[in-house]
């Protein structure tokens, strides 16, 4: 069974919908709900508070439905119960808390009324252009052999070194 309470660390496409009675703090909404959660580090932009009184004849099932585009299949057996709230929620994705995993013990000001998920896009890859893996492409180009030129030039630069290497040697034998 998972415990809605818990954001685990990877979490990720959960939607939770919190039901706040006091907004009204001196330090403003966001802080207050963010209080009444015991969430201490949260991205406003997946936070989302809703007056249902500004709706109007929308449900917030449907608010939901328009805006979060849940999996019907568990959404639904919450439709009513997100229907009946009043007042003041606040639409929480899970990536909203930034200090995860965090553990939600609500005050009485919040409570949580509903868990659901996102649905995820299917995701589909079109096939390869045939012929794709056949040998080198053509057209492309290719490396050059060095000249003559550039070789001696190898060669002498080695040459020098070597020479170089054998005066040290016999300085060294020689002090």
């Amino acid at each position: 069974m998972t415990d809605h309470n818990i954001v685990g660390e990877r979490e990720n496409g959960r939607v939770r919908v919190f039901s706040m009675d006091e907004t009204d703090g001196a330090d403003g909404p966001m802080f207050s709900f963010q209080r009444a959660i015991n969430a201490t580090q949260m991205n406003a932009e997946n936070v989302q508070r809703v007056d249902l009184a500004d709706l109007g004849d929308m449900a917030l099932s449907d608010f939901l439905i328009a805006g979060y585009d849940p999996d019907r299949a568990t959404f639904d057996l919450l439709k009513d119960t997100l229907d009946a709230l009043t007042g003041i929620v606040f639409v929480v994705r899970s990536s909203a808390f930034m200090d995860r995993p965090v553990t939600l013990t609500t005050t009485g000001d919040a409570t949580l009324v509903a868990t659901f998920y996102e649905q995820k896009a299917p995701v589909s890859f079109e096939n390869l252009p045939s012929g794709g893996t056949k040998g080198p492409v053509e057209g492309a180009p290719r490396k050059k052999k060095p000249s003559d030129a550039a070789m001696g030039g190898r060669v002498a630069t080695i040459a020098l070194l070597v020479m170089a290497a054998l005066v040290w040697v016999m300085i060294e034998i020689a002090g």
